[in-house]
């Protein structure tokens, strides 16, 4: 009952009069706390925002948030990622949303092949059993030693080039009917 008395105290920050409650506050130091936050003690003290929290060329400055109408201070234009989707989204169709996501897709599935074409030629052009060289799609790498395999290359999304590099090292580059010989041969023995 008491560490939920304690946690329950409440104080008014000086600068911004929003009610704040003791949370990680150690007990000495917590009669001596009059701000919600190191940004309003230094706009308390200075008078002005500080430039300790500027970032880039943006300062952050009190603003009113666009979808709820709290008063925040920020360098964004919106208190909080939440109220930015839902503002943002307030008057898109479902058919602006699906062209949306579909551009976005697009622009993986290029990415992936890019990346593809690049291990690809990284590696030889050819599979390493059979020569085979056609098609960059039936091409697959395969981890001599799965206890060293880090991620499928397959799934490389959102990975640099040089971290699929030195993934790709570990491997050979033999086609995919190769690759499923090999993986059946495995699994008899």
């Amino acid at each position: 009952m008491e560490l939920l008395k304690v946690l329950l105290e409440s104080k008014v920050c000086l600068t911004c009069n929003r009610t704040f409650y003791r949370t990680y506050h150690r007990p000495k130091h917590w009669k001596n706390v009059k701000f919600c936050s190191k940004k309003c003690t230094g706009k308390y003290k200075t008078g002005k925002l500080s430039p300790l929290y500027k970032k880039g060329k943006y300062t952050k400055t009190e603003k009113i948030c666009p979808t709820c109408n709290n008063t925040f201070i920020s360098e964004y234009n919106y208190c909080s990622k939440t109220c930015s989707n839902r503002f943002e989204t307030k008057d898109i169709t479902s058919e602006e949303k699906r062209s949306k996501r579909l551009k976005v897709l697009k622009k993986q599935q290029e990415r992936y092949e890019k990346n593809k074409l690049e291990l690809v030629r990284y590696k030889g052009d050819k599979c390493a059993i059979c020569g085979y060289n056609k098609c960059i799609a039936a091409l697959d790498f395969h981890h001599l030693n799965p206890s060293n395999k880090n991620f499928n290359i397959g799934q490389n999304r959102g990975k640099s080039i040089e971290i699929l590099k030195s993934e790709v090292d570990k491997c050979i580059m033999i086609c995919a009917n190769c690759h499923k010989e090999l993986h059946y041969n495995e699994v008899r023995k």
